[in-house]
Formats: C-alpha cells, structure tokens, sequence
C-alpha cells in the first residue's frame, strides 16, 4: 500500500499534466492558435480530486491542491513556479509541497530548469488548429518509471462554445506511455477559457497498470480524475 501511495500519485500527477496545459486560444483564418499566456505575478489556482479502485476491492481516494505562479517573462520565455500539495491520500496528507521553477517558451515547451514526474508540460503545434483538428507531443515519464520512461498525448479540438458566460474550448485529449513494466493510458475533456487560455475545468479517465510482486499478476489500477480551478 506504500508503495501504491507514492506511485498513483505521481501517475495521476503526470497523466493529467500531459491533458491540462495552459495555453492562450486565439481564431487565426479557420482555425485556432494555441499559444502560452504569460503574465508576470498571475498566479492560477486548482484542486484535483481523484479515486482509484484498488486489486484488493475498495477505493482510494486521492487529492491535491496545485498552482502555478509566473516571476518573470523576458523574450516570450517564462520562469514559471510550480506548487504540488501536498497530496492526501486516504484522508492523510503525504509529505510536503513539491516547488519547482521551470522556463517556459510560448509553445509550452521546457526550455529550462529540471522537470519531474510531477511537473510536465506538452508543446502546443506551429500552426492554428482547426475543429476536429488534432496534435499530439511527448514528454518524460515519472521517476518511478526509470530512465527511458516516456507520455504521449494527442489532442483534439472538439469545439468552441459558451458555457454560462464563458467562451472555452473544448479540448479531448488521450494519453499514454510507460517505462520499467508500468504503463499509463488515459482519455478525457478540458475546457479552457478562450479570454486566457486558462483551465476551467476537466475530468479524465485513467488507467495504471503496475507490474505485479514477485513475477505475480500485474495490478491494474483505474481512476476517475477531476479537476476545478479555485
């Protein structure tokens, strides 16, 4: 069980940065440019619910809060710092908050300082997006994977709408990758804010399959991942 609680965490982590990057969506001729929105001092605040149904029967709940605050910007590049948590799992905080300070290009792309298995981020495509057009991208996996490990997601721009009296697109994304006998796969929905790009709200669907103990059966693990902003 220890080791479930460090591991789906991060996975779950991972999974869902791979499906909620941040970018800013403006109309370029039939399509949609997805852009990074940087602003020095914004600060954007979220909560990540999670259940996972364990091989033994039962459920483990999972939550955590994260944010990401911009220090600076500087020739479209910006520093960017991330906080993770501290999770909770089973009603009991694990560890403490995880800050890392990344560089970030307008694409989405790291282009400095260290990523983990906590902190991902997907390169958005050179050119405007179109409804019912899809891009895809790849990042590394989790430190518990090992070295080699490796996500690729692919999205797709499922429409543009007013939901109340927000303009958001909605953005389906799949996932999947692995490394060192786990693997990761994933499916959901975003709606990002047209006005920044920011999230709104999204809710995925995954599956981490781990390899089992002692040459055992390997353990499926599924899990129902919301996210709001705060």
């Amino acid at each position: 069980m220890k080791t479930l609680r460090k591991v789906v965490p991060a996975a779950l982590l991972l999974g869902f940065s791979a499906t909620a990057a941040l970018p800013q969506i403006s109309k370029s001729g039939n399509g949609y440019l997805f852009r990074m929105k940087f602003t020095k001092g914004v600060i954007s605040k979220y909560q990540m619910t999670a259940t996972t149904s364990l091989p033994t029967g039962g459920s483990m709940p999972f939550s955590t809060p994260f944010s990401q605050k911009v220090l600076s910007v500087a020739n479209g590049v910006a520093t960017v710092e991330f906080t993770v948590g501290p999770p909770v799992v089973n009603g009991q905080a694990q560890g403490k908050p995880t800050i890392q300070t990344l560089k970030l290009d307008s694409k989405g792309k790291i282009v400095g300082g260290s990523a983990s298995q906590q902190v991902s981020n997907i390169t958005f495509p050179d050119k405007p997006v179109g409804i019912g057009g899809t891009w895809s991208g790849e990042m590394a996996g989790p430190g518990q994977m090992g070295a080699g490990g490796k996500l690729t997601a692919t999205y797709k721009l499922v429409a543009v709408k007013k939901v109340g009296n927000l303009d958001v697109a909605v953005v389906s994304s799949t996932v999947k990758g692995g490394g060192s006998g786990m693997t990761i796969t994933g499916s959901g929905e975003s709606m990002l804010r047209l006005s920044d790009g920011s999230l709104q709200s999204s809710n995925i669907k995954m599956t981490v399959t781990m390899p089992g103990q002692n040459g055992g059966k390997p353990m499926k693990l599924n899990s129902t991942v919301t996210v709001k902003r705060v």
